[in-house]
C-alpha cells in the first residue's frame, strides 16, 4: 500500500479541490496547506497503518511474524514523512516490538511468558507487562531500542502536557520513576480517560486489553488491590489469564 502511494504523482491539487487559473502551480490559497504537506501526512497515515497491521500478525498462531527491523523501518519513514504524535507512538510501538522480537527469540523465559499472553495482548503490551516480572525487566530496560523509546516517551510528555496515558506510565515505571509520577498525576486528573476505560470496561468486561490498561491506571492511582480484583473477574468470566 505504501509503495503504492510512493509511486502516485504527486499534482498539484487534491482530487475535489477546484483549479485555480490564476495562481502558477503550486500556489494556494492564504489558509491552505501545501500540497506536499497532505501528502506528507496521509503517506504517514499510511506507514502507520501497515506498521500496525504487521505487529498484529505476531498476535496470530499460524501467520509468521513480520521482520522487527523493516517495521522499525518503515515507522522511521512515517516520522521522517510527517513527524507528529501519531507518528512518533508508532515508532515506539515499532522499538518496543522488535525488543519483543528479540526477546522471544533469544530468551527461553521470556518466550514461554509471551506465548502465555499471545491470545489476549500485542506485543507491546506484553513486553510492558513483562517489566513486572525481574527476570525480564533488567534486559528490557538496558535494550537500546527500550531507551529510544523512552526518550520519545519524555519528550511527549513535554509536548503534550496534558496528555497521559496508562502504558506511559508503565513503560516509564521502572526506567524513570520522576516521568512516571508526572504521568501519574496527569492520569488522575483526566477524568475522560476514566469514564472512556469504564465504558469500554462495560462494553467488553473479558477483554484482556481493557482489563490490563484499566490494571495499570488503578496501579498508578495507588490502588493495587482494586487493580488485582480485575483479574480475578477475568477469571470468573471464563478467561484463562496466565497471571491472576
Amino acid at each position: 500500500m505504501v509503495q503504492h502511494w510512493q509511486a502516485a504523482p504527486p499534482g498539484d491539487k487534491p482530487i475535489g479541490d477546484k483549479p485555480s487559473g490564476d495562481k502558477p502551480s503550486g500556489d494556494k490559497p492564504s489558509g491552505d496547506k501545501p500540497s506536499g504537506d497532505k501528502r506528507s501526512r496521509s503517506l504517514a497515515a499510511a506507514q502507520v497503518t501497515v506498521c500496525g497491521a504487521l505487529i498484529r500478525k505476531a498476535t496470530l498462531p499460524l501467520d509468521t511474524p513480520a521482520d522487527p527491523n523493516e517495521i522499525v523501518r518503515l515507522a522511521e519513514e512515517a516520522v521522517a514523512s510527517h513527524a507528529c504524535s501519531m507518528t512518533d507512538q508508532a515508532l515506539v510501538g515499532a522499538l518496543l516490538y522488535r525488543v519483543h522480537a528479540q526477546l522471544v527469540t533469544g530468551n527461553p523465559d521470556y518466550r514461554a511468558f509471551a506465548a502465555a499472553y499471545r491470545r489476549h495482548l500485542t506485543p507491546y503490551e506484553t513486553l510492558l507487562a513483562g517489566l513486572d516480572r525481574e527476570s525480564f525487566r533488567t534486559k528490557v530496560l538496558a535494550h537500546g531500542d527500550f531507551q529510544r523509546a523512552l526518550t520519545i516517551t519524555r519528550e511527549q510528555a513535554k509536548q503534550f502536557p496534558k496528555s497521559a496515558s496508562p502504558d506511559d506510565w508503565m513503560l516509564a515505571r521502572y526506567a524513570d520513576p520522576a516521568l512516571a509520577d508526572q504521568i501519574a498525576q496527569r492520569i488522575r486528573t483526566d477524568a475522560v480517560g476514566r469514564l472512556d476505560a469504564q465504558i469500554d470496561l462495560a462494553l467488553e468486561p473479558a477483554n484482556g486489553h481493557n482489563v490490563l490498561v484499566e490494571s495499570w491506571r488503578m496501579q498508578s492511582e495507588s490502588r493495587p488491590a482494586e487493580a488485582a480484583t480485575l483479574f480475578q473477574r477475568l477469571n470468573n468470566l471464563g478467561v484463562a489469564w496466565p497471571q491472576p
